[in-house]
């Protein structure tokens, strides 16, 4: 019977380290340079409590106006008018 908990509690800390590093390869995946033209927030109801999602709005150099999902480090750093780069492999955009 402990060896049952044993393997179940090996394999949801597995699956848990196996998204958490999905979510770093995506991250370290975008490349965007451009400025800040809003911040904003959205409060996602969970079972149990909430969650903030903290996001920027850019403008790229292209035109396209896009919105990506950030940490609240990067988040209290950038205004509205700071020029933002993020390159690929990078956990977090720079002001550029």
């Amino acid at each position: 019977m402990w060896i049952l908990v044993w393997v179940l509690c090996a394999w949801m800390v597995l699956a848990l380290c196996a998204t958490l590093v999905g979510i770093a390869r995506r991250e370290s995946a975008e490349t965007y340079e451009g400025v800040v033209i809003g911040r904003g927030s959205t409060t996602v109801p969970l079972t149990v409590g909430s969650r903030t999602d903290l996001w920027l709005h850019v403008r790229e150099d292209s035109g396209a106006k896009t919105s990506h999902q950030v940490d609240g480090r990067t988040w209290a750093a950038f205004g509205v008018g700071d020029r933002i780069v993020k390159h690929a492999g990078e956990r977090r955009p720079s002001k550029g």
